[in-house]
């Protein structure tokens, strides 16, 4: 052969068409004697001259598609780009009615592809952008269609507006190592999806891949994976290609990896780690393997990011990852090193949020503490509640299945035990939607698309009841597999678009009552569940740990028929994961599904993708569930606290955190689980969005929003919780009952609907449903403690004192830890004068409680001594309190002391001092953004009564302000307005403004003053209602004075009625309270005015 006929010459010609140098055509003798050779030299020429056109093209502009003002249905708008093989245009297309992309292959290659003389592109195109098709991803641009018109081949996409990675790196020069394994993580992710139907992107580079302005990372332009033989080298970008891309033109999934690890590396350096300006000189640098490397130019990059790009891009495909998996968990160990977990939030175990037990919530106004009525009230900024008296709607959430998104019967469950695997994900984790109640992860089944569209889906598939596994090795489940492995099988059949799963929570209240404790569950009982959930199929199973083998059986049943549909057995060792093997076995009985074809091909991604990487942050993160479904927050909080330290970038329990903690301890929590949101559903996006704004006091944006997933899930328990608490957060409660009512017809055995109807009930003063309500969910969860709490808070509002004292005496039995029973135990024994035994309650939890619980002792010590008219004992009481929860960082319980030394002091006649501790208050609360209106509402009342009204109108010019951005503070606003208006003597209207503020929010602090203001008028008939339903209120304790002094009003009303028994007794319950009073004006002179009247009432 002579040396013209040479390899090297074949590579010099195609490299000097690549690089547009000239080439002397004369000289190579095209008609060469060898017939291939003289082909090949024709072939080049050829290529040669398709190339300069396209060059030319792309200077000048080019006719054959220039010129089009349609292509088949698309309506051309503008060329965006122009490439060696066609261009892309902005087009309409009128059928989705929205803006694409279009890909056009130049029509040139068509008619060359008829003659022979080329590959078949047009084809090839075709076939891949099919296959792109199926890809419903939402890091991997979706293709609507492929077609041929006019001679151009193309498709269709959506059209990504947004900068490309190229142009953010050349704006900021290099990114950091958080945001370059994020990005990391998403593109794994992306190209482990397209793998798995068969295509290879083959290039991969950072002027591929755009960020959406959601900023998802969305990966584009497969074209190069059509042109992998070597007549083509250049159809990849050399600077990110693999070796063996360049050199022998093959791409393969192995190149895709070192294209994603060349990527990674221009991330963050800037540069590309093999560098020339030509193809030939990139190539010449693969062979001498002569190239950059991370440590040298990032020597403050983490030692395991390094390790994991230097991987990516060995120069042996085998010395690679595996797959994309394989990469994508390695990046998420990665991120244990950056010392960045996704944002701000540092979290160590048993910090101080830790152990408080407490959540946030929606609080009466003034509520001291905490409330068991817990944690998704978003936490109305102050309430005037009583010591130790928090209501408990929102407590034990449980077993319903949700906090935060998804828990219809018809969605699926997504929980997983994230153990082996190769720990697939570990930092933006597209796991972000928590159910509380059964203790498992639910998503959705819509696809989000870039735009915020969403795919069509099928109807739902065959009714699935995945039902609990024996664990033969371990017949009590003491290990859990029995639990854990369903719920894996239920996360990744979640997954398909074809199936719809009975809900964890579903399943497992039917297990509690058909099976109790039972452990295994015989098949006849398995069997019950599935009928009464009304599933077409069960899948049933059992696990066998023979060390070292791990094995998984599993059969699938029709429920009418008993007919075994499949079944089978899968077994490995451990260190495997039991996250393979179920991936193993879920993808063998998918195939043996009755399903439609298109079910077959739908893309399987691993269970790993949508949960997080440690088995043991699971773990941790479901027992803190099973503990927040009873309202056992403490316990709840340090083990969602350990997953995240753990795994801390394990999204679920960031959302748990965030609930838990309610508004504003959650936000940097809720902050955190939106940072790792992006490769989750359109739905679930919604939810945690909605969550975010309710965190944000957006409550009617919140509402639009759930009511849009509503639209599509009608039945989706999750979002109906959400929509509920909006609701009631804004002062709905009948639009809040519905929606907890229809939560229980979809499920009746939901404990959480059936408390929090008892409590909304109880809100609209329908006191028998409230009980009704009550008696249910008592009946419902007898082993919990919070079911007794609820009970007792409704007998309170009864007036049945004893009854309710008996049923929080039972809730501590239970659980010692639940201390909101005992606070309100505690007070109970204060209004009865039960002196010696609340104090007993109460100081034992300041020495033994939570710091919460410690803190809030300390508050309700101090009321208790205010509420027998001793007042200056009780200011120092409060003052040590004061400086204990400084000394612990406890800003909250800080702040409500200081609104009740500022009363203290009030009614001490010490005015200046009451109104320098108010100022101390609204500064801290505005410096903390926390019960800032709260703060103002009191201090403006206390400036009225202080007769300095131009302060109190700028500090209602102010509330009128916040409450047009966050109209929940409205009640605060109009308790100033109702104020002012009493104080122009305008007392018809300052009551109407009261009772718009008690039908909003009834509790002690609006029914007590819209009594005393219809008194004050002369209509004694409407105000003793108010008054005694003041009297029963659970938050009457928070205000001591008025508590007592309730009694007075009462008894001038009873009297006017001629109810003098009654009026006696008021009296005489005012005397013995503060028989033993501090000697001050306002105490003195109610004292005396009551034995005035007593006396006559006994002398009639």
């Amino acid at each position: 052969m002579s040396e013209e006929r040479s390899p090297s010459w074949v590579d010099q010609t195609a490299e000097s068409i690549v690089d547009g140098k000239p080439i002397d055509w004369a000289s190579l003798d095209l008609e060469d004697a060898d017939p291939g050779i003289a082909e090949l030299k024709r072939g080049l020429k050829r290529l040669a001259a398709l190339e300069e056109r396209f060059r030319s093209g792309r200077e000048h502009g080019d006719g054959a598609t220039q010129d089009l003002a349609t292509w088949g249905p698309l309506q051309l708008r503008s060329e965006l780009g122009r490439g060696s093989y066609g261009a892309v245009f902005e087009a309409f297309d009128p059928a989705l009615q929205r803006v694409v992309a279009l890909k056009l292959l130049h029509p040139e290659l068509e008619r060359q592809a008829k003659q022979g003389t080329v590959p078949n592109r047009p084809r090839d195109l075709l076939a891949e952008a099919q296959r792109l098709a199926s890809i419903r991803h939402p890091n991997v641009l979706t293709v609507y269609g492929a077609a041929v018109h006019g001679g151009a081949a193309g498709y269709w996409s959506d059209l990504i507006d947004g900068p490309t990675l190229e142009r953010v790196v050349r704006e900021r020069t290099s990114l950091g190592e958080s945001e370059a394994i994020a990005i990391g993580l998403e593109l794994t992710s992306a190209l482990a999806a397209v793998h798995s139907t068969g295509i290879v992107h083959g290039d991969v580079k950072p002027a591929n891949v755009v960020r959406s302005k959601t900023g998802q990372h969305v990966l584009l332009d497969f074209g190069a994976s059509l042109f992998e033989d070597v007549e083509s080298p250049h159809a990849a970008t050399p600077a990110t290609s693999a070796p063996e891309t360049l050199m022998e033109g093959r791409s393969t999934r192995a190149s895709d990896i070192y294209s994603l690890g060349a990527l990674l590396f221009h991330l963050v350096t800037g540069r590309f780690p093999v560098q020339g300006t030509t193809l030939a000189e990139v190539r010449r640098a693969h062979s001498e393997r002569s190239r950059s490397f991370l440590a040298d130019l990032r020597p403050d990059l983490s030692a395991e990011f390094v390790s994991t790009v230097e991987r990516a891009l060995s120069f042996q495909p085998s010395d690679r990852f595996a797959s994309c998996g394989e990469l994508h968990t390695a990046l998420g160990r990665c991120i244990a090193g950056t010392g960045e977990p996704g944002g701000s939030i540092s979290i160590a175990p048993g910090s101080r949020v830790a152990s408080d037990e407490t959540a946030s919530g929606d609080r009466p106004r003034g509520d001291r503490s905490g409330t068991s009525d817990g944690n998704r009230d978003r936490n109305r900024e102050g309430s005037r509640g009583a010591t130790g008296e928090w209501t408990s709607e929102t407590t034990n959430q449980g077993t319903s299945e949700g906090t935060s998104e998804a828990t219809r019967e018809e969605t699926s469950d997504r929980i997983g035990e994230r153990t082996g695997l190769r720990q697939l994900r570990r930092l933006w984790i597209p796991a972000t939607v928590l159910l509380v109640g059964a203790g498992v992860l639910l998503f959705g089944r819509e696809i989000g698309r870039q735009d915020g569209s969403v795919a069509s889906l099928p109807e739902p598939g065959p009714r699935i009841a995945v039902v609990p596994f024996a664990n033969l090795a371990d017949p009590a489940d003491e290990s859990r597999y029995g639990e854990i492995v369903p719920s894996l099988i239920r996360t990744d059949l979640s997954e398909s678009r074809f199936l719809s799963l009975v809900s964890s929570q579903r399943v497992f209240g039917l297990v509690e009552r058909i099976a109790g404790d039972r452990r295994p569950i015989d098949p006849g009982r398995c069997l019950r569940v599935a009928e009464e959930a009304n599933a077409a199929w069960m899948l049933s199973g059992e696990v066998l740990q023979e060390l070292p083998y791990l094995i998984v059986t599993a059969e699938l049943v029709d429920v009418e028929t008993g007919d075994v549909i499949a079944s089978d057995r899968v077994e490995g060792l451990p260190e495997e994961g039991v996250f393979a093997l179920v991936d193993r076995l879920t993808a063998s009985l998918r195939t043996r599904m009755p399903l439609p074809e298109q079910a077959h091909e739908e893309y399987d991604p691993p269970i790993e993708s949508v949960t997080t990487w440690s088995a043991e942050a699971f773990r941790q993160y479901r027992e803190g569930l099973e503990d927040y479904y009873r309202y056992y927050r403490d316990d709840a909080r340090s083990h969602f606290l350990q997953a995240v330290s753990i795994d801390t970038t394990f999204a679920a329990a960031y959302l748990a955190l965030a609930i838990a903690e309610g508004n504003p301890e959650g936000r940097p929590f809720i902050e955190a689980a939106k940072r790792h949101m992006s490769h989750v559903s359109w739905r679930e996006q919604q939810s945690i969005l909605g969550f975010d704004l309710e965190t944000k006091n957006r409550f009617e944006e919140a509402i639009r929003t759930y009511e849009g997933i509503l639209e599509r899930y009608p039945e989706d328990i999750e979002t109906l919780r959400s929509l509920a608490f909006s609701q009631r957060s804004i002062g709905r409660p009948e639009e809040s009952l519905r929606a907890w009512e229809r939560i229980r017809e979809i499920d009746p055995r939901d404990k959480e609907a059936v408390n929090q109807i008892a409590y909304q009930s109880l809100r609209l003063g329908r006191m028998d449903e409230a009980l009704a309500s009550a008696e249910e969910y008592l009946l419902l969860d007898p082993e919990s403690a919070n079911p007794y709490d609820t009970r007792g808070d409704v007998l309170v509002k009864l007036g049945r004192t004893e009854d309710a004292l008996e049923m929080y005496r039972r809730a501590t039995e239970i659980r010692p830890s639940f201390w909101q029973s005992r606070a309100k135990w505690a007070a109970l024994c204060v209004r009865l004068h039960r002196w010696d035994e609340a104090d007993s309650l109460m100081s034992w939890a300041a020495e033994n409680g939570s710091e919460r619980e410690k803190s809030v002792a300390r508050l309700d010590l101090a009321l208790a001594a205010a509420y027998r008219g001793r007042f200056a004992e009780a200011l120092r009481v409060l003052e040590r309190g004061i400086r204990e929860d400084r000394m612990d960082a406890t800003f909250e319980p800080i702040g409500l002391k200081l609104w009740t030394r500022a009363e203290l002091l009030e009614v001490l006649g010490k005015m200046e001092a009451s109104e320098a501790t108010l100022d101390e208050w609204t500064a801290e609360a505005k410096k903390r953004d926390h019960r800032y209106a709260f703060a103002l509402e009191a201090k403006a009342e206390f400036l009225i009564r202080s007769g300095k009204r131009a302060e109190a109108d700028s500090i209602a010019a102010e509330l009128g302000q916040i409450v047009a951005s966050d109209p929940e503070m409205r009640v605060y606003y109009l308790g100033v307005l109702a104020w002012l208006e009493r104080e122009q003597g305008n007392l018809d209207s300052a009551t109407d403004i009261l009772i718009e503020m008690d039908a909003e929010w009834p509790e002690f602090y609006t029914a007590y003053h819209t009594g005393r203001f219809l008194l004050e008028q002369g209509r004694t008939a409407d105000a003793v209602p108010y008054l005694e339903r003041a009297r029963h209120e659970t938050t009457r304790l928070s205000q001591p004075f008025l508590a007592v002094y309730l009694e007075l009003l009462l008894g001038r009303a009873y009297e006017s009625l001629g109810r003098n028994e009654e009026a006696g007794r008021a009296y005489a319950y005012l005397l013995e309270t503060w028989e033993g009073a501090d000697d001050i004006p306002n105490v003195s002179v109610a004292k005396a005015e009551a034995k005035r009247r007593l006396q006559a009432i006994a002398f009639d």
